[in-house]
């Protein structure tokens, strides 16, 4: 595809949806289970916002509530099953454009272990989007080991999308700042779970990307290695976990403003080829998402250590890790 060469900046990291989705969401009276509603957009609306950022090229992903809900179990499958082949659609029309990641009907692991197959192999996903956890099952919850199996033997290209945690108050933030706050804490909680049951060393062929530049994570990597030694004293941990090294092994998206104090945390132990742009479109504003492409720039070319890094983050290290 010659249009790819052209290209100056890939998205990793924005969402779509489908009205049935959002039926299925009113239906089980969660529109607002995350405090906002993923705002909704044409493709005409997402491919004008990506030319005028100077974006030729998006990975689209589910954001959250992961829609799969008690009761209603079988239409959460349907509605997985719905997502994905649209996202399939909107690839085939546009591919130069878009490529996407299959959302998966978990808590259900026989049923997400299925959709992951159909996805991965019959509708070309070009990987996999997972909540951080569903319906309070965290990735590297044992239970999910014969799906990570799956992708590991596909050498799949996983991203992490946060949610709110289960069982989470309503009256917990009077100030319902759920994406604020929770998201990220969330997906450090997921990470970290994956980190202490091992994940990565037994499924290195998968490939996972963490949003949000990380979250919590680049603030706490110091404290966690100080932390490791009393864990294995106490028996929590049974192995030994260099922290470090162990996050060294994702990869991670810009999305969530990481400019000017996440990106320099995260390159202290991260290596630069995996760092992915971001733009978390349609939940960042068409402007913003506009005016961070040119804040990120800006703040990479004024750095003389990070500027040699500029388009290695906007679109080389995608271009290889997803082969492009």
């Amino acid at each position: 595809m010659q249009e790819l060469k052209k290209r100056s900046l890939i998205d990793v990291h924005l969402h779509y949806a489908i009205p049935e989705y959002f039926d299925y969401l009113e239906q089980n009276d969660a529109l607002f289970e995350d405090s906002i509603l993923l705002p909704r957009k044409t493709n005409e609306e997402m491919l004008k916002m990506m030319d005028d950022s100077g974006t030729s090229l998006a990975v689209i992903t589910l954001s959250s509530p992961q829609p799969y809900y008690p009761g209603s179990e079988e239409e959460g499958i349907r509605i997985c099953r719905k997502l994905n082949e649209a996202a399939a659609r909107l690839q085939k029309e546009y591919p130069d454009r878009f490529r996407f990641h299959a959302v998966l009907p978990l808590p259900n692991v026989e049923a997400a272990i299925d959709e992951a197959i159909y996805a991965l192999d019959e509708l070309g996903a070009a990987g996999i989007k997972l909540a951080s956890n569903a319906r309070g099952q965290y990735l590297g919850d044992p239970a999910l080991d014969p799906l990570f199996q799956v992708l590991h033997e596909r050498r799949t290209i996983i991203n992490i999308h946060p949610h709110r945690p289960d069982g989470l108050r309503d009256d917990l933030f009077s100030a319902k700042i759920i994406p604020v706050f929770e998201f990220f804490a969330d997906t450090t909680r997921a990470v970290l779970n994956m980190m202490g049951h091992g994940v990565m060393e037994r499924y290195h062929q998968l490939k996972i990307i963490v949003p949000h530049s990380g979250a919590f994570l680049a603030n706490i990597a110091d404290r966690g290695e100080e932390f490791v030694p009393l864990l294995k004293r106490l028996g929590v941990l049974k192995e030994e976990l260099y922290v470090k090294e162990n996050l060294s092994r994702f990869y991670y998206d810009m999305a969530g403003n990481p400019i000017p104090d996440l990106l320099p945390l995260l390159l202290r132990f991260v290596p630069a080829s995996h760092i992915l742009y971001g733009s978390d479109y349609p939940f960042t504003p068409t402007q913003k998402s506009i005016d961070r492409v040119a804040d990120i720039r800006a703040f990479l070319e004024a750095d003389s250590k990070l500027r040699p890094y500029t388009e290695m983050f906007f679109h080389e290290n995608a271009e290889r890790l997803y082969k492009f």
